[in-house]
């Protein structure tokens, strides 16, 4: 009987090797196959991860794609920032990156114009902080410090040969 394809669950034979199979449910090689198991050949790992890739399943190669949206997901996750009304979180999505930064730059601004003044900030928690001028420059330099936390860890992860394949992990994001 022969076993309808399925991308999540399959086995695959990388460029002749017999010795190992690539699991696309173990996200790894094994080197036993199950009983009835489904296996594809295939010429490379690099060509199994596009094949993977367009399923979202993580094949044996990351890519600079894979790093890059990693990368975009930590960043646009809340930041918790510390400011003179205590700990608040934040969004971080793109548009709230662009609004927060626009408002570092007010703070600035306010720093030497009116550093009495000050402004309505929605936090993630959907509440109204009255933030000062030194808190909008605060806030915009922690966000900057998320951002360039998240290239410096994917610059190391690039510059690993290769990629570890749970490059998702913590670990590497610290």
């Amino acid at each position: 009987m022969d076993r309808s394809f399925s991308p999540h669950s399959w086995f695959w034979v990388v460029a002749g090797d017999e010795t190992r199979y690539w699991s696309s449910e173990a996200v790894a090689y094994v080197t036993e196959l199950p009983e009835g198991a489904g296996v594809t050949r295939i010429g490379s790992e690099a060509e199994l991860s596009d094949v993977l890739r367009v399923h979202g399943i993580q094949g044996p190669l990351v890519s600079k794609d894979d790093l890059y949206a990693e990368r975009e997901r930590r960043i646009a996750l809340p930041l918790a920032v510390t400011l003179s009304v205590g700990t608040i979180q934040i969004n971080m999505d793109a548009l709230s990156q662009r609004n927060i930064q626009g408002l570092a730059s007010v703070g600035q601004y306010l720093s030497a114009a009116s550093p009495e003044h000050m402004t309505a900030f929605r936090g993630f928690d959907n509440v109204t902080y009255q933030l000062t001028a030194a808190d909008l420059v605060s806030m915009g330099l922690q966000v900057a410090a998320r951002i360039q936390a998240a290239y410096n860890a994917e610059w190391a992860l690039k510059a690993m040969d290769p990629v570890p394949l749970d490059y998702q992990n913590d670990r590497y994001w610290k």
